[in-house]
């Protein structure tokens, strides 16, 4: 299949910064409009990039996107009447914002040029190692395709050529169509001014088709390995074969990241030359070793593939990395294929609830061989750490064989959201720990023997019964005030019950815990919820995460409505200082720009009523499961229901 018929070719050469025709609205095409289509006649983005590219992004058919994302209740939620004023003062602020970079002319030209864009689009980097030989010509190449726009294209470049004034414009034919240059003219600069020279962007258009970037060749073999002219295309890679197969093929938009080539380059610019004299602190930080013992090394790709239709957002993140290589970090995120369903007693209530079916003992074990393999100088410090745990009171306590030799293959971390809309309450929800054991009494003996050893002056551990249970609250540093000054101190509380150690940093939902449970109803029952995990991969991977942010998204937007004032309360008047947005700014004026607090107090009363919104929200279901092949992370949020 060919990439292009035998039609007319127009190539542009132009200045990024002194040309009005420039790849920023090309760029920001991309993300602001929702009309693009695969066309037959262009090869898709793995057969146009080269072998050795690093990073390829694309929308194969984004017109059959767009067509989907308008069934979702994101797309509802920004077109519901309320969502107006919102959604029309965010594209005044970002038209004005961008007026600042952009004259009147450019902005139209940027609009009518978005208007064209239909089809295909893909972004290519090519081989890394450019970037690092020549930072002011990064090796990135955009793919547009118009569909059926290609007269209007050839319309539009005629007269934006016509209309420029800071590049010298060549025209010369060639072998099927044509070639211009647009050469930038020399800026005059002051001898303070130091003499840059601007990168060239190079763009061809092939009728409908616009491949655009900053290497000519790159461009011009884009347009060969379409056409079947080149060989050695993205396709042929074996790696990036397999991770299509399996994550990309039939995806509305995916991405694939060469991450091996990425981590060859990283350990070979930290090595030292070796002419170089020794020094003992690299020497103790080698980032090679570090790499390795991390498991950089085994990684060999990244593959990001995304989907959504009337049943929901799903994604899929695969790290390839092969078993026999998985090692440090990597080897950590190893995982038991086990049920990770919630068990009965967590409540519907929850905002998030995450499981994770891993051996205790085999991650302790796990994560000190990384750090003696990274940092071998620091290796006996955290070796020694464990060992000494509790000495100072029991100078027999083995915390090892106590507390670590206890550790089952289960743990469960219950949030909740925050009772009130304080620095206090959103820094530090409700939150319970679940660590499973065959001998939860044991590891508690542990635990308040090696904190006693270590316990701060003034900040004594309590220890009671309730309902028969043992409760220990231990010190856990100072709560925070509304005001912002310390109102006493923080505890965790810990008891034991079903088989878990039980750490929690609210009472109420340890004591709620101990009496068998909340009267809400079991998450695992709430409606669809077992169709979502089924969606993002099932309940039995060993690592399920449920996410349902609607509770504190409500406390949030409530709370800034109410009270404009209320962010500032919070983080404190420092934190948004920084300029965000400038709309209205115009070149050669100086910004009347917003503060960070101004522009989100402005949207949040924007928004409407947390009772509209709410309709539209959802919670989402991951999973993490282990493969031969590497591990893969999965996502899914189905759409709410119809009300």
């Amino acid at each position: 299949m060919k990439l292009f018929p035998s039609k007319r070719i127009e190539m542009i050469a132009m200045n990024t910064r002194t040309t009005r025709f420039t790849l920023f609205p090309l760029f920001l095409a991309v993300a602001l409009v929702p009309r693009f289509q695969l066309q037959a006649e262009l090869a898709p983005a793995e057969r146009l990039a080269p072998r050795d590219a690093s990073v390829v992004v694309t929308v194969p058919d984004w017109e059959s996107a767009a067509t989907a994302l308008r069934r979702t209740s994101f797309h509802r939620m920004l077109n519901d009447p309320a969502m107006k004023p919102l959604t029309d003062r965010i594209r005044l602020d970002f038209i004005r914002s961008i007026q600042g970079a952009m004259a009147e002319k450019d902005l139209k030209y940027f609009e009518e040029f978005a208007g064209l864009l239909k089809g295909q689009v893909t972004l290519i980097v090519g081989d890394a190692r450019g970037i690092l030989e020549n930072l002011e010509v990064p090796p990135v190449t955009f793919v547009f395709d118009m569909k059926d726009q290609g007269g209007k294209l050839a319309d539009f470049i005629d007269r934006s050529l016509k209309d420029e004034e800071k590049a010298h414009v060549v025209r010369e034919k060639i072998a099927g169509g044509e070639l211009i240059s647009l050469i930038p003219a020399k800026e005059t600069k002051t001898e303070d001014e130091e003499e840059k020279v601007s990168p060239t962007v190079f763009m061809a258009v092939v009728r409908e088709i616009l491949v655009a970037g900053f290497d000519r060749k790159s461009v011009e073999d884009i347009l060969r390995r379409g056409q079947g002219g080149l060989a050695d295309s993205l396709v042929d890679n074996p790696v990036f074969r397999a991770d299509q197969a399996r994550f990309l093929r039939g995806t509305k938009s995916w991405a694939w990241v060469n991450v091996a080539a990425m981590v060859k380059i990283a350990k070979d610019k930290a090595e030292p030359a070796k002419t170089e004299p020794a020094n003992p602190f690299a020497m103790a930080l080698d980032v090679g070793k570090i790499l390795d013992a991390i498991g950089l090394s085994g990684w060999k790709s990244l593959a990001i593939g995304m989907d959504f239709d009337e049943r929901g957002g799903k994604a899929d993140l695969f790290l390839n990395l092969p078993e026999a290589e998985r090692k440090g970090l990597f080897k950590l995120l190893a995982t038991e294929k086990r049920p990770s369903a919630p068990p009965a007693f967590v409540p519907g209530d929850v905002a998030k609830y995450a499981r994770w079916r891993k051996d205790g003992q085999e991650a302790i074990q796990t994560l000190e061989r990384a750090v003696t393999e990274a940092v071998p100088t620091f290796a006996g410090f955290f070796s020694m750490m464990i060992d000494q745990a509790g000495k100072a009171k029991n100078p027999d306590f083995d915390f090892r064989r106590q507390f670590i030799g206890n550790l089952g293959n289960d743990i469960i971390s219950l949030q909740w959201a925050p009772k009130a809309f304080t620095l206090n309450e959103l820094g530090a929800p409700p939150l319970m720990y679940l660590i499973g054991s065959g001998n939860p009494a044991a590891l508690l003996d542990a635990l308040v023997t090696a904190q006693s050893s270590m316990g701060m002056p003034g900040m004594n551990m309590k220890e009671e019964e309730f309902l028969g249970q043992r409760l220990v609250s231990l010190p856990a540093g100072v709560a925070i005030g509304p005001d912002g000054q310390p109102a006493g101190t923080k505890y965790l509380h810990i008891t034991t019950g079903r088989g878990y150690l039980v750490i929690g940093t609210d009472r109420e939902r340890v004591e709620d815990f101990v009496r068998g449970g909340s009267k809400a109803d079991s998450l695992g029952e709430i409606p669809g919820f077992r169709q979502a995990a089924e969606s993002a991969g099932g309940l039995g991977t060993g690592w399920l995460v449920y996410q349902n942010p609607v509770n504190t998204l409500k406390m949030m937007i409530t709370a800034v409505k109410n009270d404009p004032g209320a962010i500032e309360k919070l983080f404190g008047a420092a934190a948004f200082k920084t300029i965000f947005i400038a709309p209205g700014s115009v070149p050669g004026k100086e910004a009347e720009g917003k503060t960070m607090k101004e522009q989100i107090v402005e949207y949040v009363q924007l928004l409407p009523a947390f009772d509209t919104l709410v309709k539209y929200l959802n919670f989402s279901v991951s999973t993490m499961s282990t493969e031969r092949e590497g591990i893969l992370f999965r996502n899914f949020t189905p759409e709410p229901a119809r009300r």
